[in-house]
């Protein structure tokens, strides 16, 4: 209640709590839902190996009208971000059902997550005949999102985005 709801699945936690500890989680789940149940993915799988230290994190995923994601990160909990996780996404691709659309990394990029906020970026994204670059962070009280592009359609791309934070979760609607 209040976080989402996870619908007919297994998840498996096994090793143990130290930093170099063996670590294995594995999380299969038919559907993925918010608080108010809007359906946000359908056949979730995540696996996660290694140590909270060192692991690899694979993830895949159908959502909204059947895209496809997935996903593989490289990090772990090692005090370099305070109550936090730091690594790299390794690889990333979202596709239309038909493989038709499609959005990949075009090359390993930083990702940062703790309590106080999260960073990712920069990452080079590529999609057909177009390439772009998106960095973002969230802090307690803003969101900063810059994304550069170009493409045979889109031409020359810059967007920048700067907006209230309730906390690093959450925009804030009355922000200015």
């Amino acid at each position: 209640p209040g976080v989402g709801r996870i619908g007919a699945g297994h998840f498996v936690v096994a090793g143990d709590a130290s930093p170099d500890g063996p670590l294995r989680i594995e999380l299969d789940a038919d559907t993925l839902a918010g608080p108010a149940g809007e359906m946000h993915a359908r056949r979730l799988k995540v696996r996660l190996e290694g140590s909270r230290r060192s692991h690899a994190l694979l993830a895949e995923a159908e959502l909204g009208g059947r895209e496809k994601l997935e996903a593989r990160l490289a990090g772990g909990v090692d005090g370099a971000v305070r109550d936090g996780w730091s690594g790299r996404i390794e690889h990333l691709r979202l596709a239309s059902a038909d493989g038709a659309r499609y959005v990949l990394l075009a090359q390993p990029g930083p990702l940062a997550v703790a309590g106080e906020g999260w960073r990712l970026g920069p990452l080079q994204l590529r999609a057909a005949r177009s390439e772009f670059s998106l960095s973002a962070q969230a802090g307690s009280r803003r969101l900063s999102v810059a994304a550069d592009g170009r493409g045979e359609r889109l031409g020359d791309v810059v967007l920048r985005l700067d907006a209230g934070m309730r906390d690093p979760w959450t925009l804030d609607r009355q922000a200015p």
